[in-house]
């Protein structure tokens, strides 16, 4: 019996281990992905930023001094092989819409844009990526400022809605399954 019970908590142990397995990023900042481990970088002169809202959410916001064409990009460096997987809510405060503004994310200095262009000014866009990229990539979310003038654009990124439970939690469901099971079991064999 204890040879038994001892299998089926290794079993336990490997299922909860594998939960997160090829997930490098879902949206978290903390731990390595603390906002402190990544890098901003204005490249033409510009003033664009970035605001940390919680452990959860960063903003990141384009360029509006003038000095344009600038790309704003919050970006570091994956440190294991995986999948990258968040929600994006895109906003522009440029008085001619998106296309002067637009966002996405950027793997090794390749951006692919998010953000739909059109001239609708205050018109908020939202959606969720999942992307691959191999230990030692660079990647990140960016903003584009054609001019950088009359509004920044700004991309937030939050945890992905289809990121597997934490380990933990699949770990307890497991073991609340498991003991169900033996409940069952002992109680029928009496």
């Amino acid at each position: 019996m204890q040879h038994r019970l001892l299998r089926i908590l290794a079993l336990v142990f490997f299922v909860s281990t594998l939960a997160n397995a090829g997930v490098v990023f879902s949206g978290s900042f903390t731990g390595a992905f603390d906002p402190a481990n990544w890098t901003l970088t204005n490249n033409n002169g510009g003033d664009g930023y970035q605001v940390v809202n919680s452990p959860t959410s960063v903003s990141v916001f384009g360029a509006d001094n003038g000095v344009g064409p600038n790309i704003t990009t919050f970006w570091i460096t994956s440190p294991a092989s995986g999948t990258v997987d968040v929600d994006w809510l895109y906003n522009t405060y440029d008085c001619c819409g998106s296309e002067w503004d637009p966002a996405g994310y950027e793997i090794n200095g390749v951006t692919s844009q998010l953000s739909v262009s059109n001239g609708n000014p205050g018109v908020s866009q939202t959606g969720e990526i999942s992307f691959s990229v191999n230990a030692g990539d660079t990647f990140g979310f960016y903003v584009y400022s054609a001019d950088s003038i009359l509004g920044r654009g700004e991309i937030t990124i939050t945890p992905g809605s289809s990121v597997i439970p934490e380990p933990s939690t699949v770990g307890y469901l497991t073991t609340g399954l498991v003991a169900l099971w033996f409940g069952r079991r002992r109680w029928f064999t009496r």
